[in-house]
């Protein structure tokens, strides 16, 4: 495909470069969506975009027409429309060579263009006065003649007005093929062309021409009219840079024989008062001016010259104006303003709109329009304002609101709902809220009448999701754990007995009464029994008689109580429930008959028990009763006792290998130390003297064969005894 490239001059020093298209009257904001001026508009005409169309072609909308198109008029030098859509048709007429006679003029009615002269004389004059013509019939025909192709010869005409041709705008020949003069005519419009001959227009006083636009030709004679004063200046009509160039030829101007201004105004037939007096006028009204003073008004084909827009606006209800002082004329303002305007485009209107404003805030103006576009609302003063972010442009709205619903969106690009499927509002197009999932029914819902995306609830659980149910969470706000499913469900808070971790609910250790982590060290209480960890409040959880060997299981508080300081084991808090003593210090005490044959009274190593009260008494207590033998005494045998429980010095022995006690007696300062004969401690217990004595026998028989096994004993004693 060719695309047409056109020639737009860009600078008044006839620089040009080549477009596509000549640049548009207004161009379209897609911020505002509204129209404004471009500021560089230019007319078509050919391959060249203009700024003025051709004196020979007539302006339409964009372009420079050779005709006006259909459903189109000539007014002036411009193509508008046809009133009701009815348009005066052209017709072409012969001219006359040898002047206007009488029975030429029914061939002019209703004429437009002329194609050849038309020539007014004394003696056809002549014809029209004898033949008692009337001038009133020679004014109809030519009424609407537009255009003269050839020549306009006015000759000694005998009228003092000559006023035959209100509406022509074009005389003189050209190509109507093309923009460009035709510089092979003659005089295209002569008064009194023989200014050597006798005849003149002595009583011409007016040649009233007042659409006139131009003149082509060689020649411009006005010659012997000594009363002329309403004439326009022909020079004017002529006499352009641009005009000279493109259309005119380089035919010489001579104008004589016209009646000084002064002494027209003198015989009071000035020009209006609206009327630049250089370049004279047709007649004496404002509409009869060639170059207005400051403004020109066209009301149709009329041409009015005024002191201001303001002033011809108010004389016409129907029209508003503006002053466009680039061309020092008045043009309508758009038809959507109201009040007034600065321009033609509906961006210029001020005051009020004649239907709704759109406002552009980015420089604080308002555009009138006929109805507020797509993607606004009015509002209850005709405002255009903009539909809420979160409705879909293409749709618009009927008001502010957020939601999908009469005054708020036609639709949305999301709606969210609430629990009970109730809309809330709408949402912009970046994806549903936190704590929302996207719904996609296929099948309208609801009170809406299409398909809606919905931004449903989670589980008020989830942190996000991916449906309502709280095992469609994908997150959870405070943690998660398996259903009877298996299934992973977000919940408010863990069950007893299970504590958080990773937001997971995981179950306590197995002798926590609820948690707050997995250890037994990390119980909030105790299903059993509880240990305290040092001196402050930190514990754990034990099972039942799991307390450790320095602490006995308190059946009160269940809890795990420390022994006494003596006792290496124990069953109660008291020096007397050990079941065992520390060593050092720690000496065993009998207990009790018929008390819990386990347990034992423990005292210090400066201590003796006193079995009478099972309680430990100083060294030096006169209330102790001591071996009297003398071994026992030097080697710190506190007491010996044998099983019947009395005391009897002859139950000493020297011997280190028995600690100082005989087989059938045990020593309250010296532990049995063969790990086999550890309850003989306990002289109570029968079956074990009887172990003890068998097994102190059976270490005697051996110890003749094989070495004794180095033991400790309590204290520093030594004995050396066989394994039993």
């Amino acid at each position: 495909m060719i695309t047409s490239v056109l020639l737009a001059r860009i600078t008044t020093t006839m620089v040009y470069v080549c477009v596509t298209n000549c640049p548009p009257k207004e161009v379209y904001n897609p911020i505002t969506q509204s129209l404004k001026k471009s500021g560089d508009f230019k007319l078509h005409v050919g391959s060249l975009c203009v700024e003025t169309c051709p004196d020979t072609r007539y302006k339409q909308g964009a372009f420079c027409m050779k005709e006006c198109q259909s459903g189109f008029q000539l007014v002036g030098h411009a193509c508008h429309p046809c009133p009701n859509g009815v348009c005066k048709t052209k017709t072409t007429c012969r001219g006359v060579t040898e002047g206007l006679l009488p029975q030429d003029i029914g061939r002019f009615s209703g004429c437009t263009v002329i194609n050849g002269d038309l020539i007014f004389n004394a003696e056809t004059y002549g014809e029209f006065v004898s033949q008692n013509f009337s001038f009133t019939l020679v004014k109809e025909a030519f009424s609407n003649v537009e255009v003269i192709l050839g020549q306009l010869a006015i000759a000694n005409w005998g009228e003092e007005v000559f006023d035959y041709l209100p509406n022509l705008m074009y005389i003189g020949g050209f190509d109507g093929n093309s923009a460009l003069m035709q510089d092979a005519l003659d005089s295209v419009a002569i008064v009194d062309n023989d200014p050597a001959s006798s005849i003149s227009n002595v009583s011409l006083t007016q040649i009233y021409l007042p659409k006139l636009v131009k003149i082509f030709g060689l020649d411009i004679f006005i010659v012997n009219n000594p009363n002329l004063c309403y004439i326009g200046d022909m020079e004017y009509y002529k006499a352009s840079p641009d005009q000279k160039v493109i259309y005119a030829g380089t035919d010489d101007l001579a104008i004589t024989g016209r009646r000084p201004y002064d002494e027209c105004v003198a015989a009071g037939m000035s020009c209006h008062s609206q009327c630049n007096e250089t370049y004279r006028c047709w007649g004496p009204a404002d509409t009869d001016c060639v170059v207005c003073k400051v403004y020109l008004y066209r009301n149709g084909a009329e041409r009015i010259c005024v002191d201001s827009c303001e002033s011809k606006r108010t004389q016409s209800l129907n029209e508003l104006l503006y002053a466009d002082n680039s061309t020092m004329t008045c043009e309508v303002c758009h038809e959507e303003c109201n009040d007034a305007c600065s321009g033609p485009t509906p961006a210029d209107c001020f005051g009020r709109c004649k239907n709704f404003a759109l406002p552009n805030d980015v420089n604080n103006t308002i555009t009138c329009v006929s109805q507020c576009p797509l993607g606004t609302y009015p509002n209850d003063t005709n405002f255009c304002l903009p539909c809420n972010s979160v409705c879909v442009p293409q749709t618009g709205c009927t008001g502010p609101s957020n939601r999908l619903e009469d005054g708020g969106c036609n639709r949305c690009y999301l709606v969210l709902r609430n629990e009970s499927l109730d809309q809330v509002r709408c949402l912009p197009n970046d994806g549903c809220i936190d704590r929302t999932f996207l719904n996609l029914p296929f099948d309208p819902v609801e009170p809406f009448p299409f398909p809606t995306r919905f931004c449903d609830p989670c589980n008020e659980h989830c942190l996000s999701c991916n449906g309502p149910e709280a095992h469609q969470c994908s997150q959870c706000v405070f943690a998660s754990r398996e259903d009877s499913e298996n299934r992973p469900i977000c919940v408010g808070s863990c069950e007893y007995g299970e504590y958080v971790r990773n937001k997971r609910c995981l179950l306590c250790h197995e002798q926590c009464d609820g948690c707050i982590g997995e250890s037994q060290q990390q119980c909030i209480d105790c299903k059993n029994v509880k240990n305290f960890l040092g001196d402050g409040d930190r514990f754990e959880c034990l099972p039942s008689g799991r307390c450790s060997s320095n602490k006995y299981e308190n059946p009160v508080n269940s809890t795990c109580d420390q022994c006494h300081p003596y006792c290496a084991g124990c069953v109660g808090p008291e020096s007397t429930n050990c079941t065992s003593c520390n060593d050092p210090p720690g000496y065993t005490i009998i207990p009790p008959r018929g008390d819990n044959p386990g347990m034992y009274g423990c005292c210090d190593q400066n201590s003796m028990a006193v079995e009478d009260n099972q309680t430990c008494a100083t060294k030096d207590d006169n209330t102790v009763p001591e071996c009297s033998h003398n071994i026992c005494k030097t080697q710190n045998a506190t007491l010996c006792r044998i099983a019947d429980d009395k005391a009897d010095n002859s139950s000493c022995t020297s011997d280190p290998q028995l600690g100082y006690c005989t087989a059938t007696y045990y020593s309250q300062s010296v532990r049995p130390l063969p790990t086999t004969c550890r309850l003989c401690r306990d002289p109570s217990n029968l079956k074990c003297l009887k172990k003890w004595s068998r097994c102190i026998q059976k270490r005697d028989k051996a110890a003749n064969g094989r070495p004794r096994r180095r033991m400790k004993t309590a204290k520093n004693f030594k004995i050396y005894l066989h394994p039993c």
